[in-house]
């Protein structure tokens, strides 16, 4: 393969954003981890609360720890992704969305999100999640 036919192969940065958020949405784990770098973290910022903490290093770390704490704050199947804004400034993409979901007792949950991703190579290498993080804890509290 030459290098101008690897180029046209890799994966654009709103692509691999929107895909990412795409699976998220429907509660598709393999989607939502296909396009991470192998070495890629996922943050969630401010969310030091969570049983897992907030930050995930590694595809299989986010893979195994964060989709199963995932599972167990919310019904997978539930999710629900509202994208709003898509902005990529060169290999960095900005998404603006709602995510809604319920709980498993059944307690609706809506928050807004901005999540920030990071490409390298046609691969999501970080991304930081943004919420408001107060809404979240209550309905994680309570639930």
């Amino acid at each position: 393969m030459t290098s101008d036919q690897h180029l046209t192969n890799v994966v654009e940065p709103k692509t691999l954003a929107a895909e990412t958020l795409d699976g998220l949405g429907r509660g598709d784990v393999e989607a939502f981890v296909r396009h991470l770098a192998e070495d890629a973290t996922w943050e969630l910022v401010g969310q030091d609360y969570l049983p897992a903490g907030p930050l995930f290093v590694g595809r299989e770390a986010i893979l195994r720890d964060l989709v199963a704490m995932a599972a167990e704050l919310y019904d997978l199947d539930s999710f629900d992704v509202n994208l709003k804004h898509l902005i990529a400034d060169g290999p960095v993409v900005a998404a603006e969305f709602t995510l809604a979901a319920r709980t498993p007792s059944g307690k609706d949950y809506q928050s807004d999100y901005v999540t920030v991703f990071t490409t390298a190579a046609g691969k999501v290498t970080s991304v930081r999640e943004y919420t408001n993080t107060l809404y979240a804890k209550s309905i994680h509290a309570s639930d």
